[in-house]
């Protein structure tokens, strides 16, 4: 079989080489994260886990601004702009990265003194976020050319590598010491980062050493800027529940918090898998003006995706137990509200995909905005009034008002039908009422598990099926 295997590999074009390696280090550093879970929630106290969740929200929030999210999009562009200067060109990205993560932690810090009460982050986790701004980006760097470039061995390793080193080397700090275990576990994950973050600057400053450019300063900044209060707000709507249940109840909640969004989120990973066929199909029938064959392809999809959401609601008890134990039963029932925030997560995409291809930036920024602020807004009354659990239903709320806002955008770009949209209102409202009501369900385990069956069995008959709306060769 592995010569099998091998033998059709080796028949793949660069590309295609690329897309099944690259797919292939994607699930293993998931995967680690998830195996590495239940060992971090067991060595952690509930306060030490929802410092560790609360910073790396921060991270993620903040880390948008201080790296300018330069490493997206725009440094594809600019790998073709700048085909004969990529050295240059990586460079100065560097360089304004650097730029923007020194004034954005000072800023970031100062607020913590004024606003103590809101960002509760210990001030030697600033120095960490310092250090990882500086010197991630030219990993994420070297990282988007590689893929560029179709140049897939050495990723792999590295990022097998980084995703195997960074839990353990965490794992043996935590053992290592008895207090302070959240810091310690955060300094020693993130160290490993930050080691391959400086070996890749270096070797970035070897090749070109020129930080300074104004020219592609200008350019960078032109492309990032509009796009930032988009990636912004999408990381606001994701993430600010999690530092406003730490800031207005405590740590220990937004770790039970955190570790059901973590638990929700492991599914994205099958979306992923899927949305990289169903993008480029998209895009190709958009440019033969073949919109009635967007639909047949997408919904199925959209279908697939949520059996296999349905399926990690009604085994919610068991992977929380398998991630957190006993000391985190009170994540189950924040998993179905989330979960079915997912399907909308991920259903944006199929209007999104729309009005990238025509390059709304505008209009997209201004849909995730909305629904970030209003996101926010309720989270600050609900939490307030009803406890840090209401912020599951809110993050549903505010994912459907997303998707909502994503497609009436689509509609005024492209007016012509595309989606049946009656068809996904329906789908959509019997998908949230099937994970909602497996909280019904959750006493009897038995019913849990022939559900559960029921679910694979189908899937089992299915697998031809489901295969083939899943594989990039048939959707292209």
């Amino acid at each position: 079989m592995m010569k099998r295997i091998r033998t059709k590999f080796n028949s793949l074009s660069a590309a295609k080489k690329s897309s099944v390696a690259f797919m292939f280090a994607s699930f293993i550093q998931h995967g680690m994260g998830f195996l590495i879970t239940p060992l971090f929630t067991r060595l952690l106290s509930t306060a030490d886990f929802g410092l560790v969740t609360v910073y790396n929200s921060w991270v993620e929030i903040i880390g948008t601004v201080a790296m300018l999210s330069l490493s997206s999009g725009m440094f594809n562009v600019g790998m073709m702009d700048y085909e004969d200067n990529r050295d240059g060109f990586t460079s100065a990205l560097l360089g304004i990265s650097n730029i923007a993560t020194i004034i954005t932690v000072s800023v970031f810090y100062a607020a913590s003194l004024v606003f103590p009460e809101v960002v509760k982050i210990p001030k030697n986790l600033f120095v960490l976020m310092f250090l990882y701004f500086i010197f991630q980006p030219a990993m994420r760097f070297w990282t988007a050319r590689q893929r560029f470039e179709y140049k897939y061995k050495a990723l792999t390793l590295v990022t097998i590598g980084s995703t195997v080193l960074s839990p353990v080397i965490g794992i043996l700090c935590v053992l290592a010491n008895d207090s302070n275990l959240g810091v310690i576990r955060l300094w020693g994950t993130n160290s490993v980062l930050i080691v391959f973050g400086i070996a890749f600057y270096i070797y970035t400053m070897r090749k070109n050493c020129r930080l300074f450019d104004r020219k592609i300063w200008a350019y960078a900044l032109k492309f990032s800027i509009p796009l930032l209060p988009h990636y912004l707000s999408m990381h606001l709507l994701a993430a600010s529940d999690r530092v406003m249940i730490q800031s207005m109840i405590g740590a220990s909640e937004a770790a039970i918090y955190g570790l059901a969004y973590t638990a929700s989120m492991t599914i994205c990973t099958a979306w992923t898998a899927i949305q990289g066929s169903l993008t480029p199909y998209v895009y190709d029938k958009l440019k033969k003006d073949e919109l009635d064959e967007i639909q047949p392809v997408a919904i199925p999809c959209i279908a697939i995706f949520s059996i296999m959401c349905i399926a990690v609601v009604v085994m919610a008890p068991e992977v929380i137990w398998l991630l957190g134990g006993e000391k985190y039963a009170e994540s189950v029932s924040l998993i179905p509200p989330i979960i079915a925030a997912v399907l909308f997560m991920e259903m944006y995409n199929l209007f999104s995909m729309i009005e990238f291809y025509h390059k709304k930036t505008i209009r997209i920024m201004l849909a995730t905005l909305t629904a970030a602020i209003i996101n926010i807004v309720m989270n600050y009354f609900v939490i307030r009034k009803f406890g840090y659990q209401a912020a599951a239903y809110t993050t549903l709320i505010c994912y459907a008002l997303y998707t909502v806002f994503h497609y009436l955008n689509m509609r005024r770009i492209e007016p012509r039908k595309i989606y049946d949209i009656r068809f996904l209102v329906v789908f959509s409202a019997m998908y949230t009422a099937a994970c909602l009501g497996c909280l019904l369900i959750y006493p009897y385990p038995i019913l849990r598990y022939g559900i559960a069956c029921v679910i694979g069995l189908l899937v089992l008959i299915n697998r031809k099926k489901i295969m083939q709306k899943v594989r990039v060769k048939k959707l292209s």
